[in-house]
């Protein structure tokens, strides 16, 4: 598995435009955002067959994963502090 380090698994930032990062509802490197990205990654590696897994810089098909995950996992995600 393999996370961007420039992402929102690991920075609250993005360290070149300073903008805020965020990972579905979730802001950068947040409990919540890191678990939404590791259950994300999870995905992929299963191979799940409803999920798009050439979304590398395809922010739609990111977004759609992501809605995914937040529907199927949500309440996990979103219940850990």
């Amino acid at each position: 598995m393999t996370f961007n380090d420039n992402g929102a698994f690991f920075n609250a930032f993005d360290r070149s435009s300073g903008k805020e990062l965020s990972d579905g509802p979730y802001r950068g490197v947040t409990i919540q955002a890191q678990v939404l990205i590791l259950v994300h990654e999870l995905a992929h590696v299963l191979g799940l067959s409803d999920f798009k897994h050439n979304d590398f810089m395809n922010d739609v098909f990111q977004s759609e994963n992501n809605s995914k995950v937040q529907q199927n996992c949500g309440r996990l995600v979103g219940g850990i502090r």
